[in-house]
């Protein structure tokens, strides 16, 4: 009789271990908009692409660009990392008010209508067209300037602070699937941008997933379990 038991335990755990065939999904739909800008004089909330400052020299302004990965639909074969698109930062010589911080909103379409989303909060630091570098000389308790260097144009910095799945799980085929925000490529936190140039870097997420178990299964395995108990009872 107990062999009978752990025969349907095994059967039930078999069952549902064999469930868990969670991949390929396909990715079909990604968008992502910039939200929440923090700073001054800042446009372009609410699509891929924002901009900010007052440009020298006749120039352009600084910004942040979205390009979401192509060719879509992709398929996910596993819940390894994947790249939801390229983050590009624009750093020009501007003057006046910057950008300090912004949120990037991603909502990804999976097959069979699912949709999941969530938002990469980064803050940035705008750092002087050109830096100063004073050379100072101290006799005798007394502290002097002799010059003042002009060391050239110093690199912005975009960092990345946390990620924040507002709708993280979807059901579909069986399965439910959580969505995981990475951030940047290579684990890095934050990258440079020198004056004058223009950088990006492929942002990353994952796929976490699990069966949902049978209604048949759960009884299965429930029935089993209580087998056993009673069969230890009676032993006893």
């Amino acid at each position: 009789m107990k062999v009978f038991w752990k025969g349907i335990v095994s059967s039930a755990l078999l069952t549902l271990a064999t469930s868990v065939a969670a991949f390929p999904i396909n990715l079909e739909t990604i968008d992502g908009t910039f939200e929440n800008p923090t700073g001054s004089a800042v446009s372009g909330e609410g699509t891929d692409s924002i901009r900010w400052g007052t440009p020298q020299y006749h120039g352009s302004q600084s910004g942040y660009d979205f390009t979401a990965y192509s060719p879509l639909p992709r398929q996910i074969s596993d819940d390894q990392p994947f790249v939801l698109g390229k983050f590009t930062h624009i750093n020009a010589p501007v003057t006046g008010d910057a950008l300090t911080g912004v949120d990037l909103n991603v909502t990804l379409g999976f097959e069979g209508g699912s949709a999941t989303e969530g938002s990469f909060v980064f803050s940035h630091e705008e750092t002087p067209n050109n830096a100063s570098n004073p050379y100072n000389i101290c006799l005798f308790g007394w502290c002097f300037t002799l010059w003042d260097l002009q060391d050239g144009p110093v690199d912005d910095v975009v960092i990345f602070e946390e990620s924040i799945v507002s709708n993280s799980e979807f059901t579909f085929g069986g399965q439910i699937y959580s969505l995981e925000l990475i951030g940047f490529e290579n684990g890095v936190n934050d990258f440079h941008t020198a004056e004058h140039a223009i950088s990006s870097v492929d942002l990353l997420a994952k796929l976490n997933a699990r069966s949902v178990p049978e209604p048949g299964t759960l009884a299965l395995l429930g029935l089993g379990l209580a087998g056993i108990g009673l069969a230890r009872r009676r032993r006893i």
